[in-house]
């Protein structure tokens, strides 16, 4: 059995007394704090990937526009976008410890009203969506939850290898997907598309 806490405390530098503290404030993000219980979602905010989708996506926020978090993990994408001011958050995670670890943290920030955890897609438009996973997971996701990809919406994807970048482009594009956006960090690239 994995031990979530010694794995949180040697992996996260934001792990303190028994929580990971993450300031928003150092990603770009208001004066607010995100705690988080260790556990197996993935995300903390010291990840390239998961900093670049916060980027492009905190200018976005509004208080009417819904955010979908596909692939939500630890939670933290969902967090800092619901602290940030998004009016309703819907969070999917396909691993039910993932999802259990979502919804405690959800719980712990006192954000449970904010962030829900639908079982079936919701379609909404429009809608910023946010997906930071692998290539081949992204692919996945896209066929799993294809309803909520057919309105117009703004998509914020990350966890893209920059070799991997031209072949993702091209997966998107018979999708009407037009680029807005392309930036990079330690080898990783994060994408703002429009639909």
């Amino acid at each position: 059995m994995i031990d979530w806490h010694q794995q949180w405390e040697c992996f996260s530098p934001h792990f303190v007394d028994g929580k990971a503290r993450v300031d928003l404030s150092q990603y770009g993000g208001p004066k607010e704090t995100i705690l988080m219980d260790p556990g197996p979602g993935f995300g903390d905010l010291s990840h390239p990937t998961t900093q670049m989708t916060l980027q492009l996506a905190l200018p976005l926020i509004t208080p009417t526009l819904p955010v979908t978090d596909i692939g939500c993990g630890s939670g933290i994408l969902s967090l800092a976008v619901a602290k940030t001011g998004a009016p309703k958050v819907h969070a999917y995670e396909i691993c039910p410890q993932g999802l259990a670890h979502a919804k405690s943290n959800a719980v712990l920030n006192h954000l449970q009203e904010t962030i829900t955890f639908p079982s079936t897609p919701i379609s909404l438009s429009p809608s910023l969506i946010l997906c930071n996973m692998t290539y081949y997971e992204q692919i996945a996701a896209l066929k799993q939850y294809a309803p909520l990809f057919t309105l117009p919406h703004t998509l914020i994807t990350s966890g893209i290898l920059e070799d991997q970048a031209d072949a993702y482009l091209s997966f998107l594009q018979p999708q009407h997907y037009q680029l807005i956006k392309q930036i990079s960090s330690n080898g990783w690239c994060a994408f703002h598309f429009q639909k």
